[in-house]
């Protein structure tokens, strides 16, 4: 192989692979979260991630013990991240100024954010005494790149 030939194979080779390490750098990777929501609970009730995930919640109501029971996910963290929401939800603000995305009893909804700061946060359902019998979880958002 002559030099000129073994330059543009490192060429080609370095461009491939720069390609290829900026596509997934801006690109941040998908990440889908079932979660269900049941009488006074979240299943699973932590949930963790990294910052610049982007990260789709698979929100089910599937409370059969209370027919038509609606209920919710609300997060301060939702305000501090661009929502985009699909499915069978309604969203909102509450009085305490914390996002919320409601879903009907039966209902499916997708829930799609990036998360841009670490750390921990409440999330509850908004649903009237559902957080105090106990509807309450956690977002766990870790520094991007954490695995723990």
């Amino acid at each position: 192989m002559t030099r000129r030939s073994a330059w543009a194979v490192l060429l080609a080779t370095a461009l491939l692979f720069g390609t290829q390490w900026t596509t997934s750098a801006q690109t941040p990777p998908a990440r889908v979260i079932k979660v269900s929501m049941t009488s006074f609970k979240y299943d699973p009730g932590v949930l963790t991630m990294n910052v610049g995930d982007k990260v789709t919640l698979d929100i089910t109501n599937d409370d059969k013990t209370h027919p038509g029971r609606a209920h919710s996910v609300a997060s301060p963290m939702f305000s501090a991240v661009d929502l985009t929401v699909t499915g069978d939800a309604k969203q909102g603000v509450a009085k305490d100024g914390w996002k919320y995305v409601l879903v009907d009893e039966g209902k499916e909804a997708q829930v799609s954010f990036v998360p841009k700061d670490a750390g921990q946060f409440n999330f509850l359902c908004e649903q009237y005494n559902h957080a105090s019998l106990g509807q309450v979880g956690t977002f766990v958002v870790w520094p991007a790149g954490y695995k723990p």
